[in-house]
């Protein structure tokens, strides 16, 4: 069991599985700081400003149509498998998709592996 205390209104939380091999999905928060904050257990893994307050985060599959929620599919007594991941190119890391909504109207997409958060589109 993992707690963490934001100095910040969660606006949204979702769950997003950021490779094959991970055996439980990864928390996500969007604040109303104009943050998107990714977690691994108890400890933020990594942080990125968008711009506005995050209201609405969705994972996204990669097939084009929009993925169950994380949460959903994560069976605490029988895991699911995680999420597939998309090639983007040769040479390039297998990254999870999320969308965001903002407050002021802006849609976003973040995209999350292993070893970072970046930006889509």
């Amino acid at each position: 069991l993992h707690s963490l205390l934001v100095n910040d209104r969660i606006n949204d939380l979702t769950a997003v599985f950021r490779s094959t091999t991970s055996p439980e999905p990864s928390a996500v928060l969007g604040c109303q700081d104009r943050a998107v904050r990714v977690l691994d257990g108890s400890e933020i893994t990594y942080e990125g400003a968008v711009d506005g307050p995050v209201l609405t985060l969705c994972p996204f599959s990669f097939a084009g149509a929009p993925a169950a929620s994380a949460l959903s599919r994560f069976n605490l007594l029988e895991p699911a498998p995680p999420a597939p991941v998309q090639q983007r190119g040769a040479g390039k890391a297998a990254a999870a998709e999320l969308l965001y909504g903002t407050e002021n109207g802006i849609f976003g997409q973040l995209l999350l592996d292993e070893n970072q958060m970046r930006r889509g589109w």
